[in-house]
């Protein structure tokens, strides 16, 4: 074979297709964009699943509310729940003018996020949510003698690690909040090398840099 007619196969079937496939997938999820509208309410039933396709048991589920105008209520978690064994769950959402968002994950998953709308939905319509294995952060600030360095503010950035489209550049994460009485509790976070800053209310201040591997996490840090 002419040795250009072998590289252009090569880039077609390592690059052309893929980046076909992708488009074709991001113009399907548009297409079925659930829509903002009147909604009945009701109860919304679907399957949590794993990497392998199998039903997920155990996985905490979240119902959040996105209303058509104005802000989000802040207690905007409308209703909670848990995977059975099969995987199979059900969450029961109030009437809104708006649609709906399913969180799924936690803990050493990471989160999976689907928007849901009653209208155009067929009653036997089951939401799918596909969750990845994923790493929990557990950081405990505790001074010299002992004690706990008590409240403050957090800065958490990092760059998942890529699977095969990373070199189109995956986008890079940040997370910020408080901690009580010196204590940092994140979970459903993808693996990645992640860059910490922590500002105590009485001043202090400290940078980490922290490999986040699948699974648990756990640091102790003295002041």
């Amino acid at each position: 074979m002419n040795q250009k007619l072998r590289l252009a196969l090569i880039v077609l079937v390592f690059f052309g297709i893929p980046a076909l496939l992708t488009l074709s997938l991001i113009r399907s999820d548009h297409a079925q964009d659930p829509r903002r509208d009147l909604q009945p309410g009701g109860p919304i039933r679907g399957r949590v699943v794993g990497p392998d396709g199998q039903g997920l048991g155990g996985i905490e589920l979240r119902l959040l509310l996105d209303p058509s105008a104005g802000e989000a209520p802040a207690e905007s978690i409308a209703a909670r729940s848990s995977s059975a064994l099969d995987g199979r769950f059900e969450l029961v959402a109030p009437p809104l003018d708006g649609r709906y968002t399913i969180v799924a994950g936690g803990g050493t998953w990471q989160h999976a996020v689907r928007s849901f709308s009653f209208v155009g939905a067929t009653p036997e319509q089951e939401v799918v949510l596909r969750v990845l294995p994923g790493c929990e952060l557990e950081v405990h600030f505790t001074r010299a003698d002992g004690s706990a360095a008590g409240a403050g503010s957090y800065d958490l950035e990092g760059q998942p690690s890529g699977g095969w489209l990373s070199f189109l550049g995956e986008p890079g994460r940040r997370y910020q909040g408080r901690l009580e009485n010196g204590g940092l509790h994140l979970e459903g976070l993808a693996p990645m090398a992640v860059h910490l800053f922590v500002r105590l209310d009485t001043g202090e201040s400290l940078e980490l840099e922290l490999p986040l591997a699948l699974g648990r996490t756990q640091r102790n840090v003295q002041l």
